[in-house]
């Protein structure tokens, strides 16, 4: 996996000339990232705080240059595959399946949101004493903080969603025309529903067709505004 993370970094310095003006600081971010997943050896512990310097060099970089790392990692992933022809003979799972079949194209659909963007966009939690009241604002934030003294949810899950909470109202400013890509789009503990309850945002879901695909169909023709865009 460190060979994976190490190619998506390089590629971040791939052409830099041709993008931005490098005075050495990118370099410097992309050796800074290097050393520490090289000496990281606690994988457990140090896995967070590598996935947000990743993640943090991604953002410091052109959309071009993002994508030349997504490339490069998925290169370096395929790279680890291998396929055993004979006894003596190994070769990357990617030239075998490229020499035989080559990659399917994935015909995808478009939905708009069906109702009007609202005004204030606020996210809400259900009232576990009346379901059916929605608790907003600092009487959401109380019920998280509540769910987490009873030992509910984890400490992170806490502070990201009273974070969340807390920043709303620049939610769709912020991702305005931000394309959001989500594996697995039907699970349900997934983020699917509250991305698409965001005006203004595209999402592009992968997920198998069946009944919990339908079930989001319909949760987008019903609860996402009509400048929200799924894609699937």
């Amino acid at each position: 996996q460190k060979k994976i993370w190490l190619k998506a970094a390089d590629a971040a310095l791939n052409d830099v000339d041709s993008f931005t003006t490098d005075d050495g600081a990118l370099t410097k971010q992309v050796d800074a990232f290097r050393e520490k997943l090289l000496a990281a050896n606690h994988w457990n512990s140090d896995y967070r705080a590598l996935v947000e310097e990743f993640v943090t060099l991604q953002a410091s970089v052109t959309p071009e240059q993002c994508l030349d790392m997504a490339q490069a990692g998925i290169d370096a992933c395929h790279e680890q595959l291998l396929y055993r022809i004979d006894d003596t003979t190994t070769v990357p799972c990617k030239d075998v399946f490229m020499l035989t079949s080559g990659f399917p194209k994935l015909e995808t659909s478009t939905l708009q949101g069906g109702k009007a963007p609202d005004v204030q966009f606020e996210y809400g939690l259900p009232n576990p004493v009346n379901p059916e009241d929605t608790l907003y604002g600092m009487d959401a934030i109380a019920q998280i903080d509540a769910w987490y003294q009873y030992g509910c949810i984890e400490t992170s899950a806490s502070v990201l969603a009273k974070s969340t909470l807390q920043q709303e109202q620049h939610l769709p400013q912020l991702l305005s025309r931000k394309k959001i890509v989500l594996l697995g789009c039907t699970a349900e503990l997934g983020p699917a529903k509250p991305w698409l309850q965001i005006p203004g945002v595209t999402v592009l879901g992968v997920a198998r067709g069946g009944a919990k695909l339908d079930a989001l169909l319909d949760f987008v023709t019903t609860h996402s505004p009509d400048d929200t865009t799924f894609l699937y």
